[in-house]
């Protein structure tokens, strides 16, 4: 997730965007779709892309 690894290295958030779209198009990492509902989180739609 880009805000686990912007905290984990210290980059900006859209630097760590920028990195996980960067590998996802290199196919070197899987890229998921969450979608969540307000009023039920603990429910999801997953996507693998």
């Amino acid at each position: 997730m880009p805000h686990a690894i912007a905290v984990a290295t210290g980059c900006r958030l859209e630097e760590a965007m920028t990195l996980l779209l960067f590998l996802h198009g290199k196919s070197m990492v899987k890229g998921y779709l969450l979608v969540y509902h307000n009023q039920h989180p603990d429910f999801y739609i997953e996507k693998e892309s």
